[in-house]
């Protein structure tokens, strides 16, 4: 018998060769769809010579960039990267990458493919950051493709280029980044003492902690003897599924010391969640954690070891920094003045450099591991440091004049 045959099916002619048996069973791989037979039999002895060399049958060229997504992400990202990429990975893939490239061929995404996506990136108006990070993380997955998967030959990604943009988005200046005093007090007149998000502003306008810090708080990280937090972990989601994972860096980890008016705050709102876990009984959303880190919201059995989040909804479910980013974007429409659940963090530091706390202070409560991070970030914010020379130099004229 030939290694490769063809015959003809309808008006489509088709190939196929022996596999090798599995169980001393036989079996076929064939494929259909090609115009002559000659077609059929270069194509099949093509694919005969690939499966000698390796021992599988490679689907590359039919292979959407959708289907090959689900391997890369299986393969590569769940094994290669830590909770937090994956997460990225996860929302940028799913929101951008298998929406534009989804029904694609995985062999038929080409330079130009490529280039034009970039392209209209730029035109859409997203910041320099995100292109970047888009782009990176295509090239990435088209990589893999080609080592160690070998669908394609080459990466498309290598020799493409963010274009320049037709008009230079201009940057919110980061002096606008942060909520005034007056500002906080609407957002609080509209999250009173009880509310779902009351708290999680409290922590980031006071102590400067990001939305996944705040939604990975629990009450045994609270010192009340010395008035301080430790942020130790952060609350993450993905794939639907809530987990606690380490923070980014070591620096990140931290402990920050808070004054009377806040532990005032946090002693009503411990008592508040005890009544309201009464009051609801056996419906009250109960939080365990996982080995893994997997967190396990239920309202009977026991799932793993018990968690007592500082920040929850009255139901005793823990809040997601997805959320808390959907309920600033209302409010913020609400109020009329825009800002995001980060801008609290960013008015904190400010806050504190205004009310003369030293910079090196201000790096090890935000948890940042240079200090050229908040020097850079947050020192030209502050109204007091622009004009503190001119006023220094009002106060040697009048020395001078005096003298």
């Amino acid at each position: 018998m030939a290694q490769v045959t063809a015959r003809k099916r309808g008006n489509r002619w088709e190939y196929r060769f022996e596999l090798a048996s599995v169980d001393s069973k036989r079996k076929q791989f064939s494929k259909s769809g090609f115009n002559t037979k000659k077609e059929a039999l270069l194509e099949g002895n093509k694919r005969y010579h690939e499966y000698n060399k390796s021992g599988v049958i490679e689907e590359s060229d039919s292979m959407s960039f959708e289907e090959y997504v689900k391997l890369f992400y299986k393969n590569y990202v769940l094994r290669e990267t830590k909770e937090k990429t994956q997460y990225l990975y996860d929302v940028y893939l799913n929101a951008r990458l298998v929406p534009y490239f989804g029904h694609y061929r995985l062999s038929a995404i080409t330079p130009l493919v490529c280039q034009t996506w970039l392209a209209s990136l730029c035109d859409e108006g997203l910041k320099d950051a995100t292109v970047k990070k888009l782009k990176s993380i295509m090239s990435t997955a088209l990589h893999y493709a080609v080592v160690p998967c070998g669908f394609i030959q080459t990466n498309p990604m290598r020799l493409c280029y963010i274009p320049n943009r037709k008009e230079k988005r201009a940057a919110t200046p980061k002096a606008q980044r942060i909520v005034t005093k007056e500002q906080f007090a609407l957002i609080m007149k509209e999250s009173p003492e009880g509310h779902d998000y009351h708290l999680a502003f409290i922590l980031a306008w006071t102590l400067g902690m990001r939305a996944s810090e705040v939604c990975g708080l629990t009450w045994d990280c609270v010192d009340f003897d010395r008035n301080e937090v430790r942020i130790e972990r952060q609350l993450l989601m993905l794939n639907r599924v809530r987990f606690m994972s380490s923070l980014k860096t070591q620096t990140s980890q931290r402990t920050v010391a808070f004054g009377r008016s806040l532990r005032d705050i946090l002693i009503r709102e411990k008592e508040r969640q005890e009544r309201t876990r009464n009051a609801y009984g056996d419906f009250y959303y109960r939080n365990f954690i996982q080995d893994d880190g997997t967190v396990i919201t239920s309202q009977s059995e026991e799932r793993g070891r018990e968690v007592f989040f500082v920040c929850t909804r009255d139901n005793g479910k823990t809040l997601i920094s997805d959320s808390i980013d959907r309920y600033c974007m209302i409010l913020s429409e609400r109020l009329g003045f825009k800002f995001t659940f980060h801008y609290l963090r960013h008015s904190n530091a400010t806050n504190l450099l205004d009310g003369g706390l030293e910079i090196k202070e201000v790096q090890q409560r935000l948890g940042h591991s240079d200090i050229n991070t908040t020097y850079n970030t947050y020192i030209h914010n502050t109204e007091k440091m622009r004009t503190h020379g001119a006023d220094l130099s009002d106060e040697l004229i009048k020395i001078a004049h005096d003298e």
